[in-house]
This record gives structure tokens, sequence and C-alpha cells, in this order.
């Protein structure tokens, strides 16, 4: 039976090892402890047979992967650093991004002006019934979002990718253009709010850029408003998209670099992040196993060499580290990540 939690944490107090910062590592579990309770007990893809779904059980097994006790003791301080968006975040987040963002370009594509004294009416028409919501991915919770900001009105929510593969151009301009409310009243639709839940690398706008792309040809205004972007996302999308007077990159969150582990950061060697670097690349072999699971997790520092630390409540991204997201028969995940394609 794998060692409690609780109790390697005591004995490697008692023995006198110290963690990279100096912090007990009692004092460590008291932390994530706290953050079990709060966060990572609502992770999805856990709750079905196919993982161990109580979190401490899986902490545990995923110290054991590694032989060494020092190596432990760097997986376990490395835990309070992982970024757990949970359900009560992302809802802050859907709000965050109507009222920030969304709010702020619809008042510019609409020019409406903010001295009006029915401005308040106006701004409110335009979000509601002017301005379709879709996602880039079905990995965005669209309705999440519309209930959240209390949008209803368009009876279709659909994402991109999907347009992209299915859709027809003409069917949707005509949607957009002859729509009518429950009380048949004309409500044409005039812009296009594209939300997603993460973008690490933008490589997901892929499958979604021919749609985009017709849109665009056809002067529809469309804002991309991811709820947390990397700066690699950042970078790839102002080069796909940038030159498109027509198109608008809003990120709620963008990450800053220092929350990234990968072949282009520094970290101080005897920092957690410095060790969790070396772990990273010194353990790819064991996290890959016998390579029969897949997809593979792309190089040790996650898709695109990313290196995220970041985990959702609904899943984690293949940006992140795969130590803490690739599940083989060598390795066991503390957040196995559920793939679309396998």
């Amino acid at each position: 039976m794998p060692e409690p939690v609780a109790e390697r944490a005591g004995r490697w107090d008692l023995s006198g090892a110290t963690s990279a910062t100096g912090e007990l590592f009692n004092q460590i579990h008291e932390r994530i402890v706290f953050l079990q309770r709060l966060h990572f007990e609502e992770y999805i893809p856990t709750l079905g047979s196919d993982h161990i779904t109580d979190f401490e059980s899986r902490l545990e097994r995923w110290l054991d992967n590694l032989p060494s006790e020092s190596d432990r003791q760097t997986l376990f301080e490395f835990v309070p650093s992982i970024i757990f968006f949970g359900r009560a975040e992302f809802s802050k987040l859907y709000q965050a991004a109507l009222r920030g963002p969304v709010a702020r370009w619809i008042i510019d594509d609409s020019a409406l002006d903010l001295t009006s004294p029915d401005f308040d009416q106006q701004l409110h028409n335009e979000i509601h019934h002017h301005t379709w919501y879709c996602a880039v991915s079905d990995s965005m919770q669209i309705s999440d979002f519309c209930h959240a900001n209390h949008l209803g009105g368009v009876e279709y929510r659909p994402d991109l990718r999907t347009l992209s593969k299915f859709g027809d151009l003409n069917k949707i301009l005509e949607f957009m253009q002859n729509r009518r409310d429950a009380h048949h009243r004309p409500m044409p639709l005039r812009r296009i709010v594209i939300l997603e839940d993460f973008i690490g690398s933008g490589t997901q706008l892929n499958d979604a850029e021919p749609m985009i792309n017709q849109l665009l040809e056809k002067s529809v205004p469309l804002l991309l408003v991811p709820l947390i972007i990397c700066p690699d996302g950042v970078d790839f999308i102002r080069r796909r998209f940038g030159a498109e007077p027509l198109f608008h990159l809003a990120p709620v969150l963008q990450l800053d670099m220092d929350l990234f582990i990968n072949s282009r950061t520094t970290p101080p060697p005897d920092s957690v992040n410095g060790k969790i670097q070396r772990l990273a690349q010194d353990c790819y072999p064991q996290v890959i196993g016998d390579d029969a699971a897949r997809p593979r997790p792309y190089g040790p520092f996650g898709f695109s060499d990313t290196g995220a630390l970041v985990v959702l409540y609904s899943n984690t991204p293949a940006n992140t580290l795969p130590i803490v997201q690739h599940s083989s028969n060598d390795w066991v995940a503390l957040f196995p990540r559920s793939a679309r394609v396998r």
C-alpha cells in the first residue's frame, strides 16, 4: 500500500529534509489539503471508473512514480504551484468577459455614444439581441457562459471548428441577417463573439480558420475572447489574423511567462521550477512508458513545448507538463487528461 501523504510529510520533516523554499513539508501538505477541498476534488475527468477518483490516493501514486525521495519531495512541493481553475473561477471569467472586452468591443463596433441618455439600453440591445456568441471548439462551455450572463434568444450556439467542417456559409449568413426574436420581430445578428476556455499555442484555431476567413470575407466583425491564454497563443493569433481589420483579440486573462516551465525558461536550478524542469526531461521516457497511450504527450514540456502549469476543472490542456497530465503503463498522472483523439 502507498504511504499516506500526511505520514510522508511528517517523516520528511522529522528526518530534517528541507524543501526548496525552506518550508516544512507539513505546511506544504496543509496547503495541498486546502486546495484539494477547494478545487482538486472537482476535476471532472477522474469521475469515471477508468481513474482513481480520490485525489489524495492519486497523489500518493503520483509521488511513487519516482524511486528517489528527493524527487518525490520535489513533486510534492510542486503541487501548490499548479494553477487550477475551478467552476467558480470560470463563472467569474464568463462574467468578466462580457462586462469587459465584449462590452468594450460592442460599444466601438456599434459606435455607441457614452453620453447618450439611453446608452445603457442601446448597449443592452446590442449585447443581447444583435451579437452571436459562439465557441472556437466544444471544449468551451458556451451554454455556461450564456447562463452566467443571462444571455438568451439565439437558439443556436455552434462552435467554429464544427462549422468549418460541416457548415454552409450561405445558411449561416441567412440566419444572421433574417433572425427574429420570440415575438417574430426582426433581430439580425451583426457580429460574432468567439470564445475559448484556454488557448495554449493557438493551434486549435487551425480547424476553425476556414470559417473565420469566410466570415471576414463577408465583412462580419469578429471578436476572439480566450478566457485564459498563454503568450505563445497571443503571438500565434496576432501573426495569423493581426492584419484583419474586422478581427479583434481580447483575452480575459493572459498568463505571464514566469508561469511556464519549458526548454526556453531558465529558472534557478535549486528552485522548485528548476527541479521540475529537470524532472520533466529526465522522467520523460518513463512518462511515455511503452508508448501505447495515445496521443503521445508531444515532448517533455507538452504540446508545442509550452510547459504550462494549468489545470481546468473540465480537463487538463495538452500544453500542460506531461508529468502532471499524461498516463501510461509506467506513469500515473496527477490530473489525467481526457484527450479528444486517442
